[in-house]
């Protein structure tokens, strides 16, 4: 099946960080010293709309992670005599993390841990989380699953065979460090990192990639479908096929807005190493896909603001490209009048 992804040539950034905030588990207000047992004698307690709230995703889909973690690798067996933080907790502690603009001694304080400890927490559970990636966000192989995804699409708006709707977004970061702060500047001259996306009809990822720094734009190619650009001379098929392009290309904005939505740590990244952020933002992304595999709803949120990239972005076009443009004109032409 000859398919391809749709692509709006652009890229997202998140509105400025929010003002830094702490939790407790009341919500959003001071924090307390260290609670004895606080996933035991208060987590426990949570209504499903407070526990949602808190940690951003539903008790199902926890106890799915929980159960998965505790039969990994990632989750010591044995602590030579050490008090054993439960496979719950290690969960819990990383979605509070994730799903609010705290820092981690804040973390560690209300979890009764030491910061430490928690660092331990953190990257057992990323590196749990970057295990399970290649079998959660995967492209559509089988012939079945890529016609089924192309139909999906289709519902939407008129474009057949479409696999995805790529974009990039920005994600804000501090300069890394031994890092050049110019070389991860996109252009509000802020140090970010270029999550770029691809997502199928129901905003679930089928591909993430990260680690770029500033800023990127498609080109329209044999497999990467761009709308016309508008100089005030469009035909009526040219501006239906753009309305029709939109409504699939949003698709991949309202799954970033999501995923930023859901995990209000990625508005601005405080790592010191870029590979932190790289990996950090990954585990996010598969989250999100199990999130969307349970239906579990984002918690109601104020909206993430997300920017494109003004259209007279260019990129360098490497050797065999200019080819694979050429098809991509023929085949955008041949869409139009579909």
């Amino acid at each position: 099946m000859e398919s391809g992804i749709l692509s709006s040539s652009s890229s997202s950034d998140s509105s400025d960080d929010e003002e830094l905030y702490s939790v407790t588990c009341n919500g959003i207000h001071h924090v307390k010293p260290k609670v004895k047992d606080f996933v035991v004698n208060v987590v426990h307690s949570f209504t499903d709309d407070e526990f949602l709230r808190n940690f951003r995703l539903s008790r199902t889909t926890v106890d799915i992670i929980v159960t998965d973690f505790m039969s990994s690798d990632y989750y010591p067996k044995y602590t030579a005599g050490k008090p054993t933080i439960s496979a719950e907790a290690h969960i819990l502690m990383f979605l509070w993390f994730a799903g609010n603009k705290t820092v981690m001694r804040i973390v560690a304080q209300v979890f009764n841990c030491s910061e430490s400890s928690f660092f331990v927490v953190f990257n057992r559970v990323v590196e749990f989380l970057l295990n399970i990636l290649p079998s959660i966000i995967k492209m559509p192989t089988s012939n079945d699953d890529k016609i089924q995804c192309a139909y999906e699409f289709q519902q939407i708006a008129g474009i057949p065979d479409v696999l995805g709707a790529i974009d990039g977004s920005y994600i804000s970061i501090r300069k890394p460090k031994h890092k050049i702060r110019s070389t991860y500047f996109n252009r509000h001259h802020d140090c970010s990192l270029t999550l770029q996306g691809i997502c199928n009809a129901k905003k679930k990822f089928v591909d993430v990639f990260t680690e770029t720094p500033g800023d990127a734009a498609y080109p329209l190619e044999e497999n990467i479908i761009t709308p016309f650009k508008d100089y005030g001379n469009l035909t009526n098929n040219e501006k239906l096929f753009n309305k029709n392009h939109a409504k699939k290309r949003v698709i991949i904005e309202n799954t970033f807005g999501l995923l930023k939505g859901r995990f209000r740590q990625l508005l601005k990244l405080d790592f010191s190493l870029a590979e932190k952020d790289s990996n950090f933002i990954l585990a996010c992304c598969v989250l999100h896909n199990l999130c969307t595999d349970d239906d579990d709803l984002v918690p109601e949120q104020p909206p993430v603001e997300l920017e494109e990239l003004p259209e007279n972005v260019t990129l360098n076009i490497h050797p065999g490209t200019l080819q694979s443009r050429e098809k991509g004109f023929q085949k955008r032409k041949m869409l139009c009048t579909w």
